[in-house]
């Protein structure tokens, strides 16, 4: 009796030791996706950035020489 409750306990452990580690690969997986959707971001953001200096100094170009 006390060896299949044994045996009992080690496949629920071996169960849930699987799930766990199923549960942290995803977890794992998660967070790889989101920084790679967070380098992205930055990258966008900094194009903007660049974007607008660029209208900001063609505007400041217009205003100084008068042109429309």
């Amino acid at each position: 009796m006390e060896i299949l409750k044994n045996e009992e306990v080690e496949e629920q452990l071996k169960f849930f030791t699987v799930f766990v580690a199923a549960a942290v690969s995803e977890c794992d997986h998660s967070l790889m996706q989101f920084k790679k959707a967070e380098d992205q971001v930055k990258a966008m953001i900094n194009q903007c950035s660049y974007e607008i200096k660029k209208i900001e100094l063609n505007l400041l170009c217009k205003t100084i020489y008068n042109i429309t």
